[in-house]
C-alpha cells in the first residue's frame, strides 16, 4: 500500500526538509552539489552538456522495517536532458540522506540550485521485517559521495564532441596535422593510381588509331 503523506509523516520518515510533502510523495530537494573538484561553495551550479555532478539531498530519511521507499528523477530535470545514474529502491533501516550522480544529455548548461526539488519518493507499506539498520549522517554520507565521484570522469561521451577529440587525443595529433595526413593518403593514392589510369587512357587511344587504320585498308581493298 502505498503511503498518503498524513502516513508518512506520522511514521516520522522525513526529516530536516521543507513542506514538499504531495498527496502520496516527497520531493527531495537539493542540499549539496558534489563533483570530480569536491563540494559545490555556491548555491547554484551549472551543469554544462556532458557534465557529472553528485546532488545530496537537504532532507535526512528514516525508513522503518515495514516501508520501503522508490525514488525517480523529478520529470522536470529528465525533460530538459538531465537523467540520474543512481536511484531506485531505499530499503527498510536506511536513516540517511539520498543523493544520485546526474548527467546532462542536452546541448545547453542545466542550472541546479541548492532546495530545488530533484527527486520524488514513493514509500510502500508492507509486513515488518527485520532489516540491519544502516545510519549515515550528513557528514558520513557526504565522505561517502565524495569518494564515489572519484571513480568518475567530469564528463560524459557525447558523439558532436567527442570526434574532435578523438582527432586530437587518440591519435596525438593537432588537427592540422591530421588534416596535413588525409591530405597525404589522397596524393598517394593519387600516385599509385594516376599512371595506371594514364596508361589506360593510352592504350585505349593507341588501339582506336589502329582500328581506324585497319578498317581504311579494308575499304582500300574493297
Amino acid at each position: 500500500m502505498i503511503l498518503t503523506a498524513t502516513e508518512i509523516a506520522q511514521k516520522g520518515i522525513v526529516s530536516g526538509g521543507g513542506p514538499n510533502a504531495r498527496m502520496t510523495t516527497y520531493d527531495a530537494t537539493v542540499g549539496k552539489i558534489l563533483t570530480i573538484h569536491g563540494e559545490f561553495a555556491g548555491s547554484k551550479y551549472l551543469l554544462k552538456p556532458r557534465g557529472i555532478a553528485w546532488v545530496i539531498s537537504k532532507e535526512t530519511f528514516a525508513i522503518p522495517n515495514d516501508v520501503t521507499g522508490l525514488a525517480t528523477l523529478k520529470t522536470t530535470w529528465t525533460h530538459k536532458g538531465v537523467l540520474a545514474l543512481t536511484l531506485g529502491i531505499v530499503d527498510p533501516g536506511w536513516d540517511g540522506p539520498l543523493a544520485t550522480a546526474v548527467v546532462n544529455f542536452s546541448k545547453k548548461s542545466f542550472p541546479i540550485r541548492v532546495g530545488d526539488p530533484f527527486f520524488r519518493l514513493l514509500f510502500l507499506s508492507h509486513k515488518a521485517t527485520q532489516p540491519q539498520p544502516l545510519i549515515r549522517t550528513m557528514a558520513q554520507y557526504t565522505n561517502d559521495i565524495e569518494d564515489h565521484t572519484t571513480s568518475y570522469s567530469e564528463t560524459f561521451l557525447t558523439i558532436d564532441t567527442l570526434v574532435p577529440e578523438i582527432a586530437d587525443k587518440i591519435f596525438g595529433l593537432p588537427r592540422i596535422a591530421f588534416t596535413f595526413g588525409v591530405a597525404a593518403l589522397i596524393l598517394a593514392a593519387l600516385a599509385i593510381f594516376a599512371p595506371i589510369a594514364w596508361t589506360v587512357y593510352s592504350d585505349s587511344k593507341s588501339n582506336s588509331v589502329k582500328i581506324e587504320a585497319l578498317e581504311k585498308r579494308v575499304e582500300a581493298l574493297e
